[in-house]
């Protein structure tokens, strides 16, 4: 089978970089391209007794985050930001537009099982307007993620202005900027859109992953 790799490094110029160690921030050793890695996949790190994980990506200095395990805490979220909006029926169901906090079902990969989280539609003038401001402190965006738009201090804006404020019932694993995001309501999609940013991982808060 042919590698991502080698596909991605016709589309984008691959720059060889840093792997970093999200906890100590100690040099792991040289990565591809930060386009030749998502966020959960394995590092690949050679000559190391634990698997390590991408966990964060920081596009200006060109270094790939990375982690120990599988499950490590700075893998999961709680919350995220979702923003350029699309809905089924052409407009947000009527419950999410009177500022209710609606529990829905979502999927953020196309193989996963569908998982739970409660949505607070945010409105036009009200949303935040770039990867580092929030309406609330809570859903400003993770540390792990650096992106272009932050150097240039412009972040992806919805059409609308409308964004999704999403608060996940089990912690969320590899959520990634720029990656599509469904809603559900029972059986019913309701549309979706695509993640501005995950918010502060279970790491940055301290925590870890409940049982």
């Amino acid at each position: 089978n042919r590698k991502f790799t080698d596909f991605i490094s016709e589309y984008v110029d691959l720059k060889k970089g840093r792997f970093v160690d999200v906890e100590s921030g100690e040099d792991k050793g040289a990565h591809r391209g930060v386009a030749a890695y998502t966020c959960g996949q394995r590092a690949g790190l050679g000559g190391e007794a634990l698997k390590w994980y991408v966990v964060g990506k920081d596009m200006v200095d060109n270094k790939v985050l990375v982690a120990a395990g599988p499950t490590h805490p700075s893998l999961f979220c709680t919350r995220a930001v979702v923003e350029d909006l699309f809905w089924v029926a052409g407009a947000p169901p009527a419950r999410l537009t009177q500022g209710e906090f609606v529990r829905l079902k979502y999927k953020s990969r196309a193989l996963q099982d569908e998982m739970e989280c409660f949505v607070n539609l945010v409105l036009g003038d009200s949303a935040p307007s770039s990867l580092l401001e929030t309406s609330e402190s809570k859903f400003r965006g993770s540390t792990h993620w650096k992106l272009f738009e932050e150097r240039e201090g412009e972040g992806p804006s919805s059409p609308s202005g409308d964004v999704l404020h999403v608060s996940f019932i089990k912690p969320a694993r590899a959520i990634t900027p720029r990656q599509a995001f469904i809603v559900y309501d029972g059986e019913v999609c309701l549309g979706g859109g695509l993640v501005r940013h995950p918010c502060a991982s279970l790491f940055e808060q301290g925590l870890q992953l409940p049982p």
